[in-house]
């Protein structure tokens, strides 16, 4: 079997090492895309370019495609496929950045307000809502409650009924403890 020449042992060493570098930057820009280098951003959107780019400062060295795979094959364990669904991740989670980044800046658009009016419009109307849901449940309450003492007053108090319609209202509006005012979503 023929002996690999030191030169090319040494080329192909250069270019695992590119490689992990590759694989490190693009993992770095998946889990901090704030923090990506723009030059390895625009290499992203193809396989040949981000085989080409050279960025000194991370330790990418440019490489023919051909030769970038065959590098995959050989040291990552899913091979080409995995480097490529990294570069594809990459590209995704920087966009979806861009998206959050985008939409907190138009913090002065008329729909970012249009939609915060809404919201706040929204709020009252549960508001609203819940207030007059409180106010029916304490008009009942005093219903109740005058029902009750002119009973007493007359002499037919029926405890038991009077018990059982105390429960009813106390499920309706809620058990001691709870919460006592809820917000009525509007629908």
């Amino acid at each position: 079997m023929p002996r690999t020449p030191k030169h090319r042992l040494e080329a192909m060493r250069t270019n695992e090492i590119s490689l992990l570098a590759r694989v490190s930057a693009l993992k770095l820009l998946i889990e901090s895309p704030g923090d990506a280098d723009q030059k390895l951003l625009d290499a992203c959107k193809a396989q040949s370019k981000l085989a080409e780019i050279s960025i000194d400062n991370l330790g990418i060295k440019s490489m023919s495609l051909n030769t970038l795979k065959a590098t995959c094959n050989r040291i990552l364990q899913n091979g080409f496929e995995e480097f490529d669904l990294l570069r594809k991740q990459s590209m995704e989670k920087y966009q979806a950045y861009q998206l959050i980044l985008n939409h907190n800046h138009k913090k002065d658009s008329q729909a970012y307000y249009k939609q915060k009016i809404h919201d706040l419009e929204n709020t009252q109307r549960n508001l609203i809502n819940s207030h007059v849901f409180m106010a029916e449940k304490y008009s009942q309450l005093l219903h109740l409650y005058r029902r009750h003492l002119q009973k007493v007053k007359d002499g037919k108090i029926n405890i038991d009924n009077e018990l059982r319609l105390l429960d009813q209202h106390l499920r309706r509006f809620g058990e001691p403890g709870s919460p006592a005012l809820t917000v009525v979503k509007s629908e």
